[in-house]
């Protein structure tokens, strides 16, 4: 069987991780989760952590000691910005030229400067497949794969990945990590903050401008006390599998929520909305709102049917 390396940052935002459990689970099902291994990519950015800004484009990695087993390589999530180049030398350095997945793929933005910029590295790494979460994606790049599908984020999988937890106790989860929350709920109410570890791997200017505030900032607030943070992914899948609401302006806790069934509400519109309209519509910025279970279940099995027809050939 083919032997699949899911070449991964380390997360730093927890939809990240949500779409790299989401995108394990996904190639577990296509090629069989003995023939999947899991491989950092938070070497490429190391230096980024530490101050200079310079990339490592040869990074240290599991990847060196399969190298001569590996046939696929998948990159999931927000991989199609001009960052892909620091992975581009480390896939060439390998014996044999994998084939190369873009899975639940897409980008920050879709300015002409930064197309122009991803399209000459996806010339320079000649991927196999495209998995497109959004359509732009699909129409500026499209065209440089073997073969392109519109599909689905990979956090759609989450429900699949980690059981849901049924809850005790009613409670309403409220994450606004872009926005100031517009509104309040009753009852108990959970704050999850989607960048717990951003103080300790930022970059040190930033970290010094955090301090400063911190210094100046006034007393604890309510927001404060209720603020969840964790260093466990699955964690934050539990609150929104067992909350009675979610309101949010982030897109991951949003498409979480959709794949448990948890009555979830959007409110911030971004270039990456598409990744929620293009499943839901317009309806999940209006209200809470659930997602048809056998409808979602019917899209991701479609997805996968695609993905085993794609590397029979």
């Amino acid at each position: 069987m083919t032997k699949v390396v899911l070449l991964k940052s380390w997360w730093l935002n927890v939809g990240d991780g949500f779409v790299k459990m989401g995108a394990e689970h996904i190639l577990n099902n296509v090629f069989g989760h003995e023939n999947v291994q899991t491989c950092s990519a938070v070497g490429a950015n190391k230096f980024d952590m530490i101050g200079d800004g310079a990339a490592d484009h040869n990074f240290p990695s599991l990847m060196d000691v399969i190298q001569n087993e590996i046939e696929v390589v998948a990159l999931a999530g927000c991989v199609l910005n001009e960052k892909l180049i620091r992975l581009v030398e480390k896939i060439e350095s390998l014996p044999k030229r994998p084939k190369v997945l873009l899975l639940g793929a897409g980008g920050y933005r879709y300015e002409k400067r930064e197309v122009a910029s991803v399209r000459n590295i996806l010339e320079r790494l000649r991927p196999f497949a495209l998995i497109a979460r959004d359509s732009e994606s699909l129409e500026h790049y499209g065209d440089l794969f073997d073969y392109a599908e519109r599909g689905l984020d990979c956090a759609y999988w989450v429900a699949d990945a980690v059981a849901a937890v049924q809850s005790e106790r009613s409670f309403t989860v409220r994450t606004f990590n872009r926005m100031v929350d517009p509104g309040r709920s009753g009852g108990v109410v959970m704050r999850c903050e989607h960048l717990p570890l951003r103080l300790s791997i930022e970059p040190r200017s930033r970290s010094i401008i955090r301090n400063l505030y911190r210094v100046l900032r006034p007393g604890v607030r309510r927001q404060d006390i209720e603020a969840f943070y964790s260093d466990n992914v699955a964690e934050y899948l539990a609150l929104y599998s067992a909350a009675n609401e979610v309101h949010t302006d982030m897109v991951h806790a949003t498409v979480a929520s959709l794949s448990y069934g948890t009555p979830v509400q959007m409110y911030y519109r971004s270039g990456r909305q598409g990744v929620l309209t293009s499943v839901v519509g317009e309806e999940v910025f209006n209200r809470p709102f659930v997602c048809d279970p056998q409808y979602l279940s019917k899209l991701k099995g479609g997805e996968i049917s695609t993905l085993k027809a794609m590397f029979r050939k």
